[in-house]
């Protein structure tokens, strides 16, 4: 992988989900000077920066790689089970008699004890499966 290739297609990801250099930059919390040294390959993007932007629809498999994930999503695709988790989750907490089963409540135990990095990764984990399914 040569790093011109990377920021290649960094940029071409960043336009796919239609977004510019200053609004991605915003959501994975860098400014807008950074992201574009990462465009032009004059610095390479942490592991944290490309998975924050995978929250918002970044293959970053194919920033990686060249190849194109199964799970790649566009930003339209990300808020619609963005909105569907939280509708599922409101109802979810309405119902008096839901209860948490064993499993989930481990997995609520383990997720706790993880530093927020974890927690991070953790959710987007979560969230790229989710993804797969509603892709299925």
């Amino acid at each position: 992988m040569t790093e011109n290739a990377l920021a290649e297609r960094l940029k071409e990801e960043r336009k796919r989900l239609d977004m510019s250099q200053k609004e991605i930059a915003q959501k994975v919390s860098v400014n807008r000077e950074t992201w574009s040294r990462y465009e032009t390959a004059k610095m390479l993007p942490s592991t944290i920066v490309l998975l924050s932007a995978m929250r918002f629809g970044l293959d970053a498999s194919y920033v990686l790689t060249g190849k194109k994930s199964e799970l790649s999503y566009t930003t339209k695709e990300a808020k619609s089970l963005t909105l569907k988790a939280s509708e599922e989750m409101t109802a979810y907490n309405s119902s008096p008699d839901m209860k948490l089963t064993s499993r989930e409540q481990t997995l609520i135990t383990y997720y706790r004890e993880v530093n927020h990095e974890g927690k991070k990764t953790i959710d987007d984990i979560a969230k790229l499966l989710a993804m797969q399914q509603v892709k299925s």
